[in-house]
Order: structure tokens, then sequence, then C-alpha cells
């Protein structure tokens, strides 16, 4: 089959395709933003007073981020007619994440706890479908050149939405509180930016054919060869690397607002706190790709950067004992995670195979949902030394740096590549 002629704005189509990928991680970053951290207080403020039924309908609804890998798949394998295997699929989950949103504006959760958490569960599905096909579409459409770099600023555009939406949720909520009139118009809010996006997408992103890929995802034996690159060493070091830094750190970040609550602190400083981690978030995100290449030892050198980052910042976590101290840890806690996400989203990417570009980096991605045990495991060892903040906070960045051992086997790719066609939409 001959290839169709080459676009003439390549330029205006890559920043077009690009946009797209920041306003899907925008998005994201802004409904976790609400989903983790204003959802339970919307509840209380409608009168559902049942902390377990408020903790249930949350878990419920944050389940579709755990099993968001298996759509890729779908993705991988089904395309929908001439309407493609990517484009679709994100726009119908962003349509399901919009009708949830408007849904759960519209629904007292006291009188109808059950369809509220089907809704929510709906929202969440929903982004959990869009986002997982947009990594396959970012790893079809971007050379191997410049996917550091993309994945830095995607991942620094997902903590800078989280940042203002915390901060701009709470400022609003502060004064319209979270029940009617107050929580329904954040979640309409929410459903208007995601209807514009959802319109944007089908006019601005693009996506290559299975022609443009050496090897049709469709075989049967392209499929199995595919996903086999996830048992490779280097594959499986990036994996124990990934999910070994995410349990240490999610541990942390879970605990930090009960270490700040046992200082006294007002929720509102509680609230800056958190705001201040993301922007560090978005700060090391957004460095990743020029530390890169100042960096001696190529991906190795990379992935131990991220390692004794993650391992400092957390271990200093406990010894900020003044509100100054405790906004510079913070924020170096963020810079250190998220120099870290951005170091592992690179690694994934470019060990994930392209004739199953959403499946592999799906399945890559899904080892950091072990960072829910790591809440757990922290309140362990703070109970074995005990009940020592600082002593805990210390423990586990030193823990953080068992992972190294991991690094001997982490060596650059070289495996299948798209062909140009399918890198330049």
């Amino acid at each position: 089959m001959t290839s169709p002629p080459p676009r003439v704005n390549a330029s205006l189509d890559r920043v077009a395709q690009h946009l797209v990928y920041l306003g899907v991680y925008a998005l994201q970053g802004m409904v976790v933003a609400y989903f983790y951290t204003f959802l339970q207080g919307y509840l209380r403020a409608w009168g559902l007073t049942d902390e377990g039924r408020i903790n249930w309908i949350q878990s419920v609804a944050l389940t579709p981020f755990i099993f968001k890998f298996l759509m890729g798949p779908v993705s991988d394998r089904l395309e929908l007619g001439r309407l493609g295997r990517r484009i679709p699929y994100m726009v119908l989950g962003l349509a399901a994440l919009a009708l949830g949103l408007l849904g759960l504006s519209h629904v007292d959760p006291t009188r109808s706890p059950v369809g509220f958490m089907a809704l929510a569960t709906l929202a969440v599905a929903g982004l959990a479908v869009a986002d997982t096909v947009t990594d396959g579409l970012i790893l079809e459409t971007t050379p191997a050149e410049r996917r550091a770099t993309l994945q830095g600023r995607l991942a620094s555009c997902r903590f800078v939405a989280t940042t203002i939406s915390l901060v701009g949720f709470g400022f609003w909520f502060d004064r319209r509180g979270q029940g009617p009139g107050g929580g329904d118009v954040a979640l309409i809010f929410l459903a208007l930016i995601t209807g514009v996006l959802l319109v944007a997408i089908p006019i601005l992103a693009r996506e290559p054919r299975r022609w443009a890929l050496r090897t049709p995802s469709s075989q049967p034996s392209a499929m199995w060869q595919a996903l086999g690159t996830l048992l490779k060493p280097g594959s499986l070091a990036v994996l124990g690397f990934g999910a070994w830094y995410a349990l240490m750190g999610q541990g942390v970040e879970i605990n930090l607002s009960n270490n700040y609550t046992a200082r006294d602190w007002s929720d509102a400083t509680i609230g800056w706190l958190a705001a201040i981690r993301y922007a560090g978030r978005a700060v090391g995100a957004l460095s990743m790709s020029t530390i890169r290449s100042r960096l001696p030892g190529g991906d190795r050198g990379l992935t131990a950067a991220a390692l004794v980052g993650v391992g400092g910042t957390l271990a200093g976590a406990g010894l900020a004992t003044g509100l100054g101290p405790a906004f510079a840890a913070a924020f170096l806690i963020g810079m250190g995670l998220g120099f870290a996400d951005a170091t592992f989203f690179y690694l994934a990417m470019e060990r994930s195979d392209p004739r199953m570009a959403a499946s592999t980096f799906a399945l890559f991605m899904a080892v950091t949902n072990l960072s829910v045990v790591g809440g757990s495991v922290f309140d362990a060892i703070r109970t074995a030394v005990g009940g020592s903040y600082t002593t805990t906070f210390a423990l586990v960045g030193g823990l953080t740096l068992l992972a190294l051992v991991v690094i001997r086997w982490i060596e650059p790719r070289v495996g299948i590549e798209t062909t140009g066609d399918a890198k330049q939409p």
C-alpha cells in the first residue's frame, strides 16, 4: 500500500498535536485534584455523615485508575473502521467524563449514594480511557529523540494544572462552600473544560494508521512479541525502579498532612503546602530533559539521579520543623518526585513497543499502582520506630536508594521503531 502524500504544515500540525496532549494531561491533573482532595468534603457538605460510606464511594470511584491498563489492548487491537483506534476512544472517554461530571452536579448523594458513586465511577473511567489511549498515541507520533522533552513538558503541565486547581478550588470553596452553589459549580466547570477538549481533539489531533508501523499489530505473533518486551532485563529493571520509588514516595506524601496536623498547623496552611509540593513536581518534571542531556551515563545516570533526588528529599522531610523550612522541604520533595515521574515515563515510553503502544506503556504505568499501599508501609515503619515521623522519613528515604541495584540492567532501548510517517502525523 502506498503512503499518502506528506502533509505541508508539519510544524503546525505538531504544535496542534502537542496542544491536545497537554490538554489531556492538564485535565487529568484538574480532575484528580478534585477527586482526591475535595470529593469527601463535597459529600460531607451535602450531609453525608457516614465516614465508612464516604470512603467507600471515593474508593470505588477511583478504581478505574487501577485497571486503566486494560484499555490498552482494546485500543491497540480494535480500530473503529476509518475513524481510527486512538482518537475515537479519546473522544468516547472524554464524553463519559463530561456526562459523569454533569450528572454528579445534579445528584444528591444523601438520597442516591449508589447513583452518585456510579456517576463518579463513570467519570473516572472516562478519564482513565482517554489518558491510556493518549499515551499510546504519544508513543506512536513522537520520534525517539523528542520523547524525553515531551514527557517532561506533559508531566509538568499536569502538575501545574493540579497546583492551580488545588489553590483555585480551595479559594472558591472557602467563599461558597462545597455544597450546593459551590461544589456543584466546580463539577460543572470541570465538565465544561472537558467539553472544550472534546471538541478540539477531532479538529487538532491526528493518528498514524497501521500501515505506518513496520509490523502490523493485528498479527498475533507481533502482539505477543510486543508484550514480551516487558520481560526483558532492561524493562524489568525499569518496572522495579518505577514500583519502588512510587511506593516510597506515596507513603511519604500521604502522611505529610498527618505530620503537619500533628504540629497543629491549619487546614489552609496544609493546603498551601500541598500546592507548593505540586509546583515543585512541575519544576522537577520540566527539568528532566535538560538534566538528562548533561548527565553522564545515559539512562543509567538519569535513573540514579532520580533515585538519589527522591531518597534525599524524602529523608529530609522530617527535619523541617518550622513553616519556612516546611515549605522549602515540600517544594524539594515535589521536585524529586516530579523528576522521578518524568524519568520513569520517559524510560517506559522508550521501552514500549509501537506495535502495541497503549498496551505496553499502560502495563509499565500499572506498576506505579503499587503506591496505593505506600501509606500502610509508612505506618508500619513508623509504628516500629515508636511513632517518630522524623525517623520514619529518614528510613523511607534510605530505603528508596535500594532501587539503585537495578541500574546495571538499564540500557538504551534498541528495538522496533515507527516509520517517519508514524512519527510525524
